[in-house]
């Protein structure tokens, strides 16, 4: 799969960070450069490093992490697991279930549920980033830990 070429109105960092919805700088990899990422780089960057990425336009974008997030994730969690087992609806996710929405699209979200009918066969996908769309995703916009140097 080719990456996915940016638009040319951005000039700028500031215009890539615009872009990519306000994230700060320290989460935009550049490594490989801007633009030019696959699905195989986010697949790369988890195994050599141990960091989950989200790829967005060709460009790696590191998960944001807080304490409140991860709170908030295990309690909406919880709750959709309690309704989605009682009645085999799918699967609930957390946000280590990266999905790839639409070519060259990585999406993590901190939780999120699939139904059965959204999966090929009604099965789990067995690839480590299936391309899936869910029926319900939740991400958390509270403030992030910077990443660990």
């Amino acid at each position: 799969m080719s990456a996915l070429q940016m638009p040319r109105k951005i000039r700028s960092l500031a215009d890539l960070m615009a872009r990519l919805g306000g994230v700060p700088l320290d989460r935009i990899r550049f490594q490989p450069p801007p633009g030019t990422a696959t699905l195989q780089d986010v697949l790369d960057v988890r195994a050599r490093e141990d960091r989950t990425c989200e790829l967005i336009e060709g460009v790696l974008v590191e998960k944001a992490t807080s304490l409140e997030a991860s709170q908030l994730a295990v309690y909406l969690g919880t709750l959709l697991m309690l309704r989605v087992r009682a009645s085999n609806l799918g699967i609930v996710t957390d946000a280590q279930g990266s999905m790839e929405i639409m070519a060259g699209l990585v999406r993590i979200p901190d939780v999120a549920f699939t139904g059965w009918g959204r999966m090929p066969g009604r099965r789990r996908p067995p690839q480590p980033i299936p391309h899936l769309v869910p029926d319900l995703a939740v991400k958390s916009s509270a403030p992030a830990t910077p990443p660990a140097k």
